[in-house]
């Protein structure tokens, strides 16, 4: 696969998180090529409140892995955002008792 051919692929993935999680503040893909032949790609998203989020993940060909990467970044990003949600509306209805 041609350098033109990653780099497309790379710029997909990205804009992918991008639209599931327009909160997202910037993305870093990194894809090596391990010895045994296999690839391994990390995507670290970072979101606001300075919370990062990092996925690693290995496959057999560049695709497989750095599709893999994605998909696990998308469930922990899922996880924080929600997990943000639910504690702004414990402080809501805390607020309201008190008041």
């Amino acid at each position: 696969m041609s350098k033109i051919h990653r780099t497309r692929e790379v710029f997909k993935v990205k804009n992918n998180l991008y639209k599931a999680a327009p909160k997202i503040l910037d993305i870093d893909v990194d894809i090596k090529e391990l010895k045994n032949g296999r690839y391994q790609a990390r995507v670290q998203t970072f979101l606001p409140g300075k919370k990062t989020v990092v996925a690693v993940k290995t496959g057999s060909n560049f695709n497989k892995a750095l599709t893999k990467a994605q998909y696990a970044s998308l469930r922990q990003i899922k996880k924080v955002l929600e997990a943000n949600k639910r504690r702004y509306s414990i402080k809501d209805l805390m607020l309201e008792k008190a008041a």
